[in-house]
């Protein structure tokens, strides 16, 4: 890898359970708001929120990263937003287990466009979901990231950016 920068221009994450396989752009930041924050906000502080406060979108120089929050709260993020029954590691586990959905793995991808290149990039992370009695453990699928610069996986990240406002619009 050089030391030019790259700019990010979207995290996906891809849920992969025992009925079907879910994913969501989780580049934005998700907060949640109450009536009045903005007023509260303008009144503490005088500075004007960055981008970073509400997006990870935006340029990453050598060396640097971007924290996506924890893995629990992205597969929750998901599991709410497709309407998922995610079990909750309760004690009495004999109750009713219908419709609980059993995670398989994590996949994190990130899109990016490389230096004056105008074709994205992207590098993905895949993590093995384990279920335990005091909760879920992640194991990475492999020793390393997979970087997506070929030909033939631009395309596809190319592909997976269309998918992506694709399922924006139907939102």
């Amino acid at each position: 890898m050089s030391a030019e920068s790259i700019f990010i221009q979207h995290i996906v994450a891809r849920l992969e359970t025992d009925q079907g396989t879910y994913f969501q752009d989780v580049t934005e930041l998700e907060q949640n708001y109450q009536e009045g924050d903005e007023e509260r906000e303008r009144h503490s502080s005088g500075d004007t929120p960055s981008l970073s406060d509400s997006t990870r979108q935006g340029p990453l120089g050598s060396g640097e990263f971007v924290h996506i929050g924890a893995f629990n709260s992205v597969i929750e993020r998901i599991a709410q937003r497709e309407g998922l029954r995610l079990d909750q590691h309760r004690d009495d586990r004999a109750e009713s287990e219908k419709g609980i959905v059993r995670l398989r793995s994590l996949t994190i991808q990130l899109v990016a466009i490389y230096g004056s290149d105008d074709y994205p990039i992207g590098v993905e992370r895949r993590f093995l979901i384990r279920d335990l009695d005091e909760g879920r453990l992640l194991v990475p699928a492999t020793w390393d990231s997979k970087r997506l610069t070929s030909r033939r996986h631009r395309k596809q990240v190319r592909q997976l950016i269309q998918d992506l406002a694709r399922e924006e619009a139907r939102n």
